[in-house]
């Protein structure tokens, strides 16, 4: 490729979600030509971790339903890094933000609303969901959001759920 084919058109590279080493270097425009790579020509790219949250409604307990949980899931190839973030589910409810019995807006930040479950992300393991019943206590409307907390969250991607299955009315 080009100088101005990649200038232009940028440099797309097929890769798999494990991490993976990536060096680039000039390519000799002769061939008797030498061309000495300058030192930390490289980079690593770290692999595609990724946390995913789901409410799921709670177990039936006679003619009634528990509380719903909160389950975490981990998916990463390979081995699992010695730091993953801190998960933190925080709710913002109806009181005084809703019109006319709307639902409250989604928390935009993790200070936007009450924490409301934290969970250490050394209890993420690959395969191996973590379930958390929500607190009793919560009362319609509320909208819930989880974040990523910590160092090297913004290595780790969140899935998170469709918003109208974290809003409650």
């Amino acid at each position: 490729m080009t100088r101005s084919t990649y200038v232009r058109e940028g440099l797309y590279v097929d890769v798999a979600p494990s991490a993976f080493r990536l060096t680039l270097s000039a390519a000799p425009r002769t061939p008797d030509a030498v061309v000495v790579p300058p030192p930390g020509g490289g980079t690593r790219v770290a692999p595609e971790i990724t946390v995913r949250y789901r409410i799921v409604p709670g177990p039936r307990r006679a003619l009634r339903r528990g509380p719903p949980l909160l389950r975490v899931t981990l998916s990463c190839p390979g081995e699992v890094p010695p730091e993953l973030p801190e998960f933190v589910l925080v709710v913002r409810t109806g009181k005084g933000r809703t019109e006319k019995g709307r639902a409250p807006t989604r928390p935009r930040t993790p200070t936007d609303g009450t924490a409301l479950l934290r969970l250490d992300g050394d209890r993420l393991r690959p395969g191996d969901p973590v379930e958390l019943p929500l607190p009793s206590g919560l009362r319609p409307p509320y909208a819930l959001r989880g974040f990523l907390l910590g160092e090297g969250a913004a290595d780790v991607r969140l899935d998170e759920p469709s918003p109208t299955d974290l809003v409650v009315r």
